[in-house]
């Protein structure tokens, strides 16, 4: 629900943009968990930044994003907060895991184990990670996955 210190932004990812209602009174961790679904980016991956009009992009971020809210910026009606990646590494393995677990599911759902698809998955991981399957092989054998 909207109060009336409720400020309007722009939110902008790689995926989606869209206006949402954001509340001065929020702190940086509330900021990024409702971001979450919104623009499919981890919280702990969320890297924010707000630009208004033509003034250079300020990263939004501090030690303790627990209890720093974000009345800390000059947040204006239809501003632009961007969410970037922090860790793009990170976030490719969460989406290779989720498609992986789509494929695990088909694969019970059709009969069968995963083993049996091995090619199938190696695969996705090869094109999520952007390796090639030599090298998928030799991350097995010294245990990376």
């Amino acid at each position: 629900m909207a109060t009336a210190q409720d400020i309007p932004l722009l939110i902008v990812s790689e995926n989606s943009a869209s206006e949402r209602r954001i509340s001065p009174s929020w702190t940086i961790a509330q900021l990024k968990g409702r971001l979450e679904p919104v623009t499919g980016v981890p919280a702990t991956c969320q890297r924010l930044s707000l630009k208004i009009g033509s003034q250079p992009a300020q990263p939004i971020e501090a030690a303790d994003e627990e209890s720093t809210i974000l009345a800390a910026w000059p947040l204006q009606a239809y501003a632009e907060l961007k969410v970037g990646i922090t860790d793009l590494f990170f976030f490719s393995s969460l989406v290779a895991f989720s498609v992986l677990q789509y494929v695990a599911r088909y694969i019970h759902v059709r009969g069968g184990d995963i083993t049996s698809h091995r090619t199938i998955v190696v695969a996705i991981i090869c094109h999520v990670e952007g390796i090639t399957a030599t090298t998928f092989d030799l991350f097995v054998e010294i245990g990376q996955y």
